[in-house]
């Protein structure tokens, strides 16, 4: 018997061995630009060196993001606002009541207030400009909004004929604008013209879409709703690339990487996932920020950073450059 015991190990040695998975890259979480009550939205300068916060209790500011420091706080806590951006040289907030405030960025000073006329559904979902040109506002009516900031005139309104718009999302460039309805579509507009793109309407949606996301190129468009399913369309054939699922949580907010390999998000229970588009896989649920519901997201860095309001007081950061 122990004669034998050589070439047993020999085989033992020689037979193919399991490859070991590999380990899971080490994320870390942290809190930045602290602020009284949780972020409810923000958005980021073009250089990303600032960000506007708009917190749950209707105060908007804008902080230097490295540092925290205040730049400016403007806001009346009784006005109810449901966004903020950040388009060309102006912050803008829209309230419930479908009126946008746009403020100077560099101090803080009223630009405008301008109302949509004969709308008194209260405002369920906004997009703004990335050149601060327009906004658009929706709401339960069928109508959508688009009001010129600098004109109390400048406005259109343009039938949709879908129910009510449950979400909204601007092109990178600002050219085209997607309306998610409650009859479970995602109708286009042209932003410049503010005409509708009747034959651009993409279809087979198990719920209304409640977040809308463009890819850098409009190339893509992520959507989601109740029914905890994230698709991603080919914008030029309105057909769906792929379908990704596994959220337990309704999710409330979606970002593309720059590259549009990735796609993040995150869900009312707290959660964020990191998903690949390539073979629509979940790549990586992402460390807890201790938080409540995400309501947005943002990569900044190149894609090397993901930034979240996740219902603390102030933004979770999550270090990417290691994946």
């Amino acid at each position: 018997m122990h004669a034998h015991l050589p070439f047993v190990c020999l085989l033992l040695h020689l037979a193919p061995q399991a490859t070991p998975p590999a380990p899971k890259p080490t994320i870390t979480v942290s809190t930045i630009v602290p602020t009284a009550t949780p972020v409810k939205h923000f958005a980021l300068d073009a250089k990303q060196t600032r960000v506007a916060l708009l917190t749950h209790d209707n105060l908007i500011s804008l902080r230097v993001r490295g540092s925290g420091e205040s730049l400016w706080e403007k806001g009346d806590k009784r006005e109810q606002k449901t966004s903020i951006e950040i388009g060309g040289d102006f912050v803008f907030t829209v309230l419930t009541m479908h009126a946008q405030h746009c403020f100077k960025i560099e101090d803080g000073e009223t630009a405008s207030v301008v109302g949509a006329p004969d709308f008194m559904a209260e405002t369920s979902c906004s997009a703004v400009d990335p050149l601060g040109r327009w906004v658009w506002l929706g709401s339960s009516a069928t109508v959508v909004q688009r009001i010129t900031p600098t004109n109390v005139n400048g406005w259109s309104r343009r039938d949709l004929k879908h129910g009510g718009s449950t979400a909204m999302a601007l092109s990178p460039d600002g050219d085209w604008l997607a309306v998610a309805g409650a009859d479970r579509t995602i109708r286009f507009v042209n932003s410049k013209s503010a005409q509708i793109e009747e034959k651009k309407v993409f279809e087979g949606l198990d719920a209304p879409a409640l977040t809308l996301a463009f890819d850098a190129k409009a190339a893509l468009l992520a959507s989601t709703g109740d029914d905890k399913l994230i698709r991603i369309w080919t914008v030029a054939s309105g057909k769906t690339r792929a379908k990704l699922t596994g959220h337990e949580g309704v999710v409330r907010a979606l970002a593309f990487d720059p590259k549009a390999t990735t796609l993040a998000a995150g869900d009312d229970k707290g959660v964020v996932r990191l998903w690949g588009l390539q073979k629509a896989e979940l790549l990586l649920e992402l460390p807890s920020s201790g938080g409540g519901a995400v309501t947005d997201l943002e990569f900044a860095d190149k894609g090397k950073t993901l930034i979240g309001a996740c219902g603390v007081n102030g933004l979770v950061v999550w270090d990417l450059s290691k994946l």
